[in-house]
Protein backbone atom coordinates (compact mmCIF):
# COMPACT_ATOMS: atom_id res chain seq x y z
CA UNK A 1 0.00 0.00 0.00
CA UNK A 2 1.27 3.47 -0.90
CA UNK A 3 1.83 5.97 1.92
CA UNK A 4 -0.50 8.96 1.76
CA UNK A 5 1.28 12.32 1.78
CA UNK A 6 -1.54 14.48 3.16
CA UNK A 7 -2.14 16.27 -0.14
CA UNK A 8 -5.50 16.91 -1.81
CA UNK A 9 -6.27 16.37 -5.50
CA UNK A 10 -8.85 18.83 -6.86
CA UNK A 11 -10.54 17.79 -10.10
CA UNK A 12 -12.53 20.54 -11.75
CA UNK A 13 -12.37 24.16 -12.71
CA UNK A 14 -14.13 27.35 -11.88
CA UNK A 15 -14.80 29.28 -8.72
CA UNK A 16 -15.36 26.30 -6.41
CA UNK A 17 -12.13 24.58 -7.47
CA UNK A 18 -10.17 27.82 -6.98
CA UNK A 19 -11.72 28.45 -3.56
CA UNK A 20 -11.00 24.90 -2.42
CA UNK A 21 -7.38 25.22 -3.59
CA UNK A 22 -7.04 28.49 -1.68
CA UNK A 23 -8.65 27.01 1.43
CA UNK A 24 -6.40 23.95 1.53
CA UNK A 25 -3.24 25.89 0.59
CA UNK A 26 -4.02 28.46 3.28
CA UNK A 27 -4.25 25.60 5.77
CA UNK A 28 -0.79 24.37 4.77
CA UNK A 29 -2.08 21.40 2.77
CA UNK A 30 -0.41 20.56 -0.54
CA UNK A 31 -2.87 20.90 -3.43
CA UNK A 32 -2.73 19.18 -6.80
CA UNK A 33 -5.19 20.73 -9.23
CA UNK A 34 -6.34 19.38 -12.57
CA UNK A 35 -9.01 20.41 -15.02
CA UNK A 36 -11.61 17.73 -15.62
CA UNK A 37 -11.01 17.93 -19.37
CA UNK A 38 -7.48 16.57 -18.84
CA UNK A 39 -9.05 13.23 -18.01
CA UNK A 40 -11.19 12.96 -21.12
CA UNK A 41 -8.96 14.20 -23.93
CA UNK A 42 -6.83 11.45 -25.39
CA UNK A 43 -3.82 12.71 -27.32
CA UNK A 44 -2.96 10.64 -30.38
CA UNK A 45 0.58 9.37 -29.93
CA UNK A 46 2.44 6.20 -30.88
CA UNK A 47 1.53 4.82 -27.44
CA UNK A 48 -2.18 5.48 -27.95
CA UNK A 49 -2.29 4.19 -31.52
CA UNK A 50 -4.21 1.31 -30.02
CA UNK A 51 -6.80 3.63 -28.58
CA UNK A 52 -7.32 3.56 -24.83
CA UNK A 53 -10.89 3.68 -23.65
CA UNK A 54 -11.88 6.99 -22.14
CA UNK A 55 -12.01 5.40 -18.66
CA UNK A 56 -8.59 3.77 -19.08
CA UNK A 57 -7.17 7.12 -20.11
CA UNK A 58 -8.76 8.81 -17.09
CA UNK A 59 -7.24 6.19 -14.77
CA UNK A 60 -3.79 6.74 -16.28
CA UNK A 61 -4.15 10.50 -15.83
CA UNK A 62 -5.20 10.04 -12.20
CA UNK A 63 -2.09 7.96 -11.57
CA UNK A 64 0.07 10.62 -13.25
CA UNK A 65 -1.52 13.22 -10.91
CA UNK A 66 -0.61 11.12 -7.85
CA UNK A 67 -3.95 9.57 -6.94
CA UNK A 68 -2.21 6.80 -5.01
CA UNK A 69 -0.50 9.27 -2.66
CA UNK A 70 -3.21 11.84 -1.92
CA UNK A 71 -5.25 11.76 1.26
CA UNK A 72 -8.39 13.19 -0.34
CA UNK A 73 -9.93 14.01 -3.70
CA UNK A 74 -12.36 16.85 -4.43
CA UNK A 75 -14.43 16.40 -7.61
CA UNK A 76 -16.07 19.72 -8.40
CA UNK A 77 -16.87 20.09 -12.09
CA UNK A 78 -20.10 21.94 -12.94
CA UNK A 79 -21.39 18.95 -14.93
CA UNK A 80 -22.84 15.96 -13.03
CA UNK A 81 -21.93 13.58 -15.86
CA UNK A 82 -18.26 14.60 -15.63
CA UNK A 83 -18.30 14.31 -11.82
CA UNK A 84 -19.83 10.82 -11.95
CA UNK A 85 -17.28 9.76 -14.58
CA UNK A 86 -14.40 11.04 -12.46
CA UNK A 87 -15.86 9.53 -9.30
CA UNK A 88 -16.04 6.09 -10.92
CA UNK A 89 -12.46 6.46 -12.20
CA UNK A 90 -11.16 7.44 -8.75
CA UNK A 91 -13.05 4.61 -7.01
CA UNK A 92 -11.72 2.07 -9.52
CA UNK A 93 -8.15 2.96 -8.52
CA UNK A 94 -8.40 3.89 -4.83
CA UNK A 95 -11.54 2.62 -3.22
CA UNK A 96 -10.48 3.88 0.23
CA UNK A 97 -9.45 7.49 -0.50
CA UNK A 98 -11.68 10.18 1.02
CA UNK A 99 -13.72 11.79 -1.78
CA UNK A 100 -15.70 15.02 -1.68
CA UNK A 101 -17.84 15.53 -4.77
CA UNK A 102 -20.56 17.83 -6.01
CA UNK A 103 -23.71 16.55 -7.71
CA UNK A 104 -26.90 18.38 -8.52
CA UNK A 105 -28.81 15.09 -8.87
CA UNK A 106 -29.86 14.36 -5.30
CA UNK A 107 -31.21 10.88 -6.06
CA UNK A 108 -27.68 9.68 -6.80
CA UNK A 109 -26.29 11.24 -3.64
CA UNK A 110 -27.90 8.79 -1.23
CA UNK A 111 -27.15 5.74 -3.40
CA UNK A 112 -23.45 6.58 -3.66
CA UNK A 113 -23.26 7.58 0.00
CA UNK A 114 -24.66 4.24 1.16
CA UNK A 115 -22.44 2.18 -1.12
CA UNK A 116 -19.19 4.08 -0.45
CA UNK A 117 -18.70 5.37 3.12
CA UNK A 118 -15.61 7.33 2.06
CA UNK A 119 -17.61 9.39 -0.47
CA UNK A 120 -19.21 12.64 0.72
CA UNK A 121 -21.46 14.26 -1.86
CA UNK A 122 -22.85 17.77 -1.68
CA UNK A 123 -25.41 19.58 -3.81
CA UNK A 124 -24.04 23.10 -4.36
CA UNK A 125 -27.44 24.41 -5.43
CA UNK A 126 -29.02 23.26 -2.16
CA UNK A 127 -26.26 24.93 -0.15
CA UNK A 128 -26.32 28.17 -2.12
CA UNK A 129 -30.12 28.47 -2.31
CA UNK A 130 -30.39 28.65 1.49
CA UNK A 131 -27.68 31.34 1.67
CA UNK A 132 -29.28 33.23 -1.21
CA UNK A 133 -32.67 33.35 0.50
CA UNK A 134 -31.11 34.36 3.83
CA UNK A 135 -29.21 37.22 2.18
CA UNK A 136 -32.29 38.74 0.55
CA UNK A 137 -33.35 42.09 1.97
CA UNK A 138 -36.82 42.52 3.40
CA UNK A 139 -39.49 43.04 0.73
CA UNK A 140 -39.77 46.65 -0.38
CA UNK A 141 -42.19 48.63 -2.43
CA UNK A 142 -41.40 49.99 -5.86
CA UNK A 143 -41.22 53.44 -4.39
CA UNK A 144 -38.36 52.61 -2.04
CA UNK A 145 -34.85 53.41 -3.11
CA UNK A 146 -32.58 50.42 -3.48
CA UNK A 147 -29.45 50.93 -1.41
Amino acid sequence: MTTKDGSVLILGSGRLARRLAGFFSGSGIKVISAYAKEFKEIEETAETAVQDSSMDYAKKQLIVHGINKVSAVCIVDSDDAVNIYLLMAVLSICEDVLIYATLFNESLMSILGRKHRNVKIFNPAAIVSKLFVESMPAPMSRDEEVK
